[in-house]
């Protein structure tokens, strides 16, 4: 099995994780075309599966070339092709593999931390979405698992791991609607939240990667509604060009705040004050070197071309946060909390819904910041990149020990 070839698949698995994503959260219809460019860019995935092939094609010619935009009915039928070629294919690397290392991780049921900030409407709604069979397990991550979280600044990050043997085109859209409902409890909980609860395919675990799926350790943290489950995992270490990729587009992303001289309101300030506490996570995650969020902190300490003060500066305001009542008051109005689930929407909506921030924040203090942070990127992307020109990559399946 070349080991290229699972490089693609790993591809081709995160990005339809992405797409089912944002068709849960209603925002993936006009960007379904990527999927035909991903199948012609991937296509030596698919040579074995002729069938496979043949329903693309037929596909392709019965609804691309006629409309621009697919209905809800064609993008589920797409869904599953792409469905049935990641089942197929993982069955068949997995079914080649000469050894596989699994490692069995256990994690505390939602009965042992219970935390104040979870409303009964929010567990309820979890525990609908669970009776769905196409739901393996919900789990909850972050600093609500570990209960250190800061009011009114933490996000509620939960991962729905779904089992596509069991997805089906009949319950796709139950399964829809209770990630919805769950969303929208989130958001009355925190509105400045900028996503949304996170896919992740139960196969997946089969051949997992850090580099494309989320930080290995981070189940070993994590609080399960389901009571008393284990997860199975096989672990694949990839390159860590995925990693280097999230660190370039972070210096991207400073460069066009400082352009555009954002922000303008306390949605967008807190978007990018996560986004710089988030710099230690990503640079050492591109470094191949996994640790949590507020670990990344301390273990950056530990490298002397890298300064801190500039990051000293964005931490400060998670403690400061103010209690932001308004936006939470505006929220809970039902039809706009339903509104605000389609992020393609918010992205527009939030320049005048959100309250503004002035008062927050020096702008001339918080520009020189936005400089430095971009100089601090660059250093970072420099660093990683003269590492990898003298590294070569490394594959393999390997134990993980926690």
């Amino acid at each position: 099995m070349k080991q290229q070839k699972i490089q693609d698949l790993l591809k081709f698995v995160d990005f339809v994780q992405k797409t089912f994503n944002s068709y849960l959260n209603n925002t993936a219809l006009t960007t379904i075309n990527k999927i035909f460019c991903l199948q012609i860019k991937y296509n030596n995935l698919f040579l074995k599966e002729k069938e496979i092939i043949l329903k693309f094609k037929k596909f392709k010619s019965q609804t691309l070339l006629k409309k621009k935009t697919l209905t809800e009915k064609q993008f589920i039928e797409l869904l599953f092709i792409c469905f049935e070629i990641i089942k197929k294919i993982e069955e068949s690397y997995i079914k080649n593999l000469q050894s596989v290392n699994l490692v069995y991780l256990d994690y505390d049921s939602w009965e042992l931390k219970r935390t104040q900030e979870f409303p009964n409407s929010l567990v309820t709604n979890i525990e609908t979405a669970i009776e769905n069979k196409s739901i393996y397990d919900i789990i909850l991550t972050g600093s609500f698992a570990t209960n250190d979280y800061i009011q009114q600044w933490s996000d509620i990050d939960l991962i729905s791991i779904v089992d596509l043997d069991y997805l089906t085109k009949e319950n796709i859209k139950l399964l829809k609607r209770n990630i919805k409902e769950i969303d929208l409890e989130v958001f009355k909980i925190c509105p400045l939240q900028h996503h949304t609860s996170m896919v992740l395919f139960r196969s997946t675990l089969n051949l997992y990667s850090e580099s494309y799926f989320f930080p290995f350790f981070l189940f070993t943290r994590s609080i399960s509604f389901c009571k008393n489950k284990k997860i199975k995992i096989s672990y694949f270490e990839t390159n860590n060009k995925k990693s280097r990729e999230k660190l370039i587009k972070k210096e991207q992303y400073f460069k066009e705040i400082y352009k555009n001289k954002q922000p303008i309101n306390n949605y967008q300030l807190k978007d990018i004050i996560s986004s710089a506490l988030n710099i230690p996570f990503t640079y050492l995650h591109a470094k191949k070197i996994y640790v949590d969020k507020k670990e990344s902190f301390d273990k950056l300490k530990e490298y002397n071309t890298i300064k801190l003060e500039t990051l000293s500066y964005w931490s400060n305001f998670r403690t400061s946060w103010p209690k932001l009542n308004n936006d939470r008051r505006k929220i809970k109005q039902i039809f706009f909390g339903q509104l605000l689930l389609n992020f393609s929407i918010k992205e527009i909506f939030y320049r005048f819904y959100f309250e503004k921030n002035n008062y927050l924040i020096n702008r001339k203090t918080f520009q020189n910041k936005i400089i430095e942070t971009i100089k601090l990127l660059k250093i970072m992307n420099n660093e990683i990149k003269n590492e990898s020109d003298i590294n070569k990559s490394n594959f393999g399946f390997k134990t993980k020990r926690l």
